[in-house]
Parts: structure tokens; sequence; C-alpha cells
């Protein structure tokens, strides 16, 4: 049975969410009004530079962490194909700098808000992503027990090579498969790709034992033991 940990509670009471959100207040036919976008803005920023994003996702990789050490201890490793599947955007890199800089232009980009992968692509040639250190322990640690690490992107297969080459630069080694999703993919959501990876993944005889992203559809589908969810209210992937 997979169960869903890390889903930062308190994420959902912090400003950063709430920014995210409509603030429903009820005029004659039900209209509403959302949030003033400079607020909201406002609010995103503080949550990352206040030092809670980074608190929140601290404390989702130590719960990874510890089901890491509780496998170890029970020595699986000696009769079972070990995995673990990695998210890379907002997970092993953290693109802030690129985030921060695209909700500076917010009122050139407001119709592309829900397109994390719009934004990235289009900073990541005048900024450069960063490491998120607590996961590049994890990603370490995961190696250096001898468990096999996967890599599942929705970035497309045409940036192979930009997007290896920011994983190594960034201290990330030694993963077999980076997986990333065809250029003629048309669904709407990426869930049916990942998940399909996870079930060849399985299908080859390992068991993962759990998945880590910052979206709900990085990790929903099946075929690992758990799914950790890191904080993300800066932008939605389906």
């Amino acid at each position: 049975m997979q169960s869903i940990v890390g889903e930062c509670e308190m994420k959902f009471m912090c400003p950063a969410f709430l920014s995210l959100s409509f603030v429903f207040i009820s005029i004659n036919l039900g209209a509403v009004t959302p949030e003033n976008s400079h607020d909201s803005i406002a609010a995103l920023v503080e949550y990352h530079d206040s030092g809670q994003y980074l608190y929140e996702l601290t404390m989702v990789v130590e719960k990874a962490e510890k089901n890491l050490r509780e496998q170890i201890e029970q020595k699986y490793s000696i009769s079972k194909k070990l995995a673990v599947v990695f998210d890379v955007d907002e997970t092993m890199v953290s693109n802030y700098d690129n985030i921060y800089q695209y909700l500076s232009d917010f009122s050139l980009n407001m119709g592309l808000l829900h397109d994390g992968k719009t934004i990235t692509m289009s900073y990541n040639n005048k900024i450069a992503p960063r490491v998120i250190p607590p996961i590049l322990r994890l990603y370490n640690s995961v190696k250096n027990h001898g468990i096999t690490i996967f890599i599942i992107t929705g970035d497309q297969d045409t940036y192979r090579k930009f997007a290896t080459e920011k994983l190594m630069r960034l201290g990330y080694s030694g993963w077999k498969t980076l997986y990333m999703k065809p250029s003629d993919y048309d669904k709407p959501s990426v869930i049916p790709y990942k998940s399909k990876i996870r079930q060849q993944i399985f299908d080859k005889g390992y068991r993962i034992l759990f998945s880590i992203g910052d979206q709900y559809s990085d990790l929903l589908g099946g075929y690992a033991d758990k799914i950790y969810k890191l904080p993300n209210p800066y932008y939605f992937i389906p």
C-alpha cells in the first residue's frame, strides 16, 4: 500500500499557500475578489526568504532519510533490488532565482504563471539554478548505500544535454537512468507518463522505496512504497 508522507501540513497555513488561493468575499451575485497580485508575490518571496520554505522542505527530507535508515536496518537490500525515484526541478535543483525574476516580470508573464517548465526554460539561460542541499544529502545517502537511483523529469527529451550538465554541475552523479518526457507527449497531465516509467522500473524487478517530488503529479499513480511531497507554492503542473 502506497503511503503519502511529507505533505507539509504547515504549508496550508502559510501566507505563501494562501497567496495562491482566492480570498472569498461574497458580493451580490456570488462574485469573488481575488487577492491583490502585489500581496501574493510579496507573500511568496517572504515564504522563501524567511526560511520557512527550506524548513518545511528539510522536514520532508528528514522523513525520507528516516525511512531509508529503517529499510537499510531491515537489510532488504540483501534480497531485493531497491530503487529511489527523484524529480528534478524544485526537487533536486532550485529555480528560485529564476522564479523570483519571473515574479518581478509578473505583468509581462501572468498568463504563464501555472507553467513551471515555461518559467524554468525561459530563465535558465540567464540565471543558473542552484542545488537544494538537503536533497543532495539525501541523494548521496541513497547512492552510498548502493540503492539504484532513477530520475524522472517532465522536461522534454530535447533538453537532455542541458539537464544532464545541470545536474552534474550541481554535484549529482551516479544515477542509473534519467527519464525525460517525449517531445510528442500530448496528455494534459504528466501523471500517466511518470507512473508508466515507475511501472517499467517495477517490472524490471526493482522495489521503489520512495519517490520524491514537488508536484503531486510527480508522485501519483502507484509503484512506490512511499511518496514524499516537497513544498512548492510557486507553480503547479497537472
